[in-house]
């Protein structure tokens, strides 16, 4: 499909918006957001399709980054149309893996795993190893929360094994992600051998960020924990408490850890270190993450039931009805968006569709000749353009055409009857057309016809069938010295192509042969 010559993704006044994104992505997701938009209202302006793709791709990503998922089903299909028609495979590579982390979201494994092992086979075409790890990732995360751990486990170690012997920074990070989740797996199955072995190889890779200590920490918590290592589990669980929960930015990230370890400490009984990490939790800033405050909610009750907190209890079912209202309120939203969301999109793309028509059709009349509707001078010449990445060995020839005496048959009939013979011309010529022929008007009564692998006996049959068919339409033209209708010469020059050869000489050959031609038909006139 033809676009904007724009669309090449190289060197454009865009291309910066898209670098402040991708580096907005991993510290300032408003920031991202905003960049987005900008993108967006510059590419569909500028028809520039890779642009607003890109947008897209990272607006659902931000809005997934922030639970900000009412909105997320309309950039989603949006952006899956751009890619699909237009086949940018490295957005939609993104693309699939955030649309497996977002019906994951809303518990819709089965299209979360289409997506997620779409993504996998275009990951393997680009040979995008990071992005291959985490989608094998993800495809266990679909396993996990269905508590088929073994699956999970396999996947998990695929995600492990597909970055180890490429670990840039990048994958190392990703690689303690998967160690943990592989020892998430083992502790699941009852494997504290194979747990122990994921966290070790975990601290061997060298967990120097605050993320990596705090996702190292908690799994070692709940390792120590299946062990009934309770010194241990306290030093280490007092410490992600007291320190390392603290030292990161991202919210949802602790809000999971958090969660992981206060379900820990009710399994161990400790209301002291579970009320502490709850408010941790309600310190948050997560105001626009509805699905995060029910779960600090449920986390809630159930601690208030386990320690026997009447008075805590009440008010945490009272804050639960309001959230769950709420929650109801945005799926009902959800559900109405993804309906318009869909709705605008068949919008968009019956919009797109005839945009497109409209373009080819203007792409057409740029290359025909409005007179005869054959192709014209400078689409011939694109045609010789491509020639030159023909094979060795192959053909390439041309026959040249012009009507003979046309010019007193124009004097006398008049330029419209001129016209209408060139029109006639040019049926006869398209209707004995070979494949492998490209018949162009050259200009005024000349035409061209390019000649792609075809054998002279090919050539010389259609100049014949041409020539009896220009006889049989008998067109009157009184001030022929020869016979009283319009003809028309032809000659043709047909060789061997070879790389980097010029055709220029070709196609000169060929015209010197028609005039060769012309000559001989005037001589016998005269005698």
């Amino acid at each position: 499909m033809m676009e904007n010559d724009k669309n090449n993704k190289s060197s454009l006044p865009e291309a910066r918006l898209m670098q402040q994104i991708l580096k907005a992505r991993h510290t300032d997701l408003e920031e991202e957001k905003r960049l987005c938009k900008e993108l967006l209202s510059v590419s569909e302006a500028e028809q520039y399709y890779y642009g607003s793709a890109f947008a897209n791709v990272y607006l659902m990503d931000s809005q997934l980054s922030m639970g900000e998922y009412t909105s997320c089903d309309f950039y989603l299909l949006r952006a899956v149309f751009l890619c699909r028609e237009y086949g940018y495979d490295d957005l939609m590579l993104v693309l699939c893996n955030n649309a497996g982390l977002y019906y994951q979201k809303l518990n819709d494994d089965q299209t979360a795993l289409s997506y997620l092992l779409e993504g996998k086979k275009l990951a393997e075409k680009l040979g995008d190893i990071t992005m291959l790890g985490k989608l094998y990732n993800n495809i266990g995360y679909s396993f996990g929360g269905r508590d088929d751990w073994e699956s999970a486990g396999v996947y998990f170690r695929l995600a492990y094994r597909t970055v180890e012997d490429h670990l840039d920074e990048e994958n190392k990070r990703s690689s303690i992600s998967y160690l943990s989740n592989i020892a998430e797996a083992c502790r699941n199955l009852g494997d504290l051998e194979g747990a122990r072995k994921a966290m070790e190889r975990c601290e061997e890779l060298g967990a120097d960020s605050a993320y990596s200590r705090v996702r190292l920490g908690v799994s070692w918590c709940s390792y120590y924990a299946m062990c009934e290592d309770w010194d241990k589990f306290t030093e280490m669980a007092d410490r992600l408490i007291n320190s390392d929960l603290l030292a990161v930015e991202d919210h949802f990230f602790i809000c999971d850890m958090a969660e992981s370890l206060c379900t820990e400490m009710l399994a161990a009984c400790d209301e002291k270190r579970a009320d502490r990490l709850l408010a941790i939790m309600d310190n948050l800033e997560y105001d626009n993450s509805l699905s995060l405050k029910y779960r600090i909610q449920c986390l809630k009750i159930r601690c208030w039931e386990q320690f026997g907190e009447t008075d805590k209890l009440d008010q945490a079912y009272r804050d639960y009805y309001e959230i769950v209202k709420d929650v109801s309120a945005v799926e009902d939203d959800m559900r109405i968006q993804s309906m318009l969301s869909k709705i605008q999109i068949n919008q968009a793309m019956h919009e797109h569709e005839e945009m497109v028509r409209n373009k080819r059709a203007l792409e057409n009349a740029s290359q025909l000749d409005e007179l005869t509707g054959l192709y014209n001078r400078r689409y011939f010449n694109k045609l010789l353009s491509k020639m030159t990445h023909k094979e060795d060995g192959k053909k390439l020839g041309f026959i040249m055409l012009d009507v003979d005496y046309f010019k007193p048959y124009n004097d006398f009939y008049g330029h419209f009857k001129g016209d209408d013979a060139l029109k006639s011309v040019a049926r006869v010529l398209k209707d004995n057309q070979m494949d492998g022929m490209y018949v162009s008007r050259y200009g005024g009564d000349e035409f061209v016809c390019l000649c792609m692998d075809l054998e002279d006996r090919d050539i010389e049959e259609y100049i014949k069938r041409v020539g009896r068919d220009m006889e049989a339409v008998a067109i009157p033209h009184e001030k022929s010295p020869g016979p009283k209708v319009l003809t028309v010469s032809m000659g043709y020059c047909n060789e061997i192509y070879r790389k980097g050869m010029d055709w220029e000489p070709v196609l000169n050959r060929a015209d010197r042969e028609l005039y060769s031609i012309k000559k001989k038909k005037r001589a016998r006139i005269k005698n």
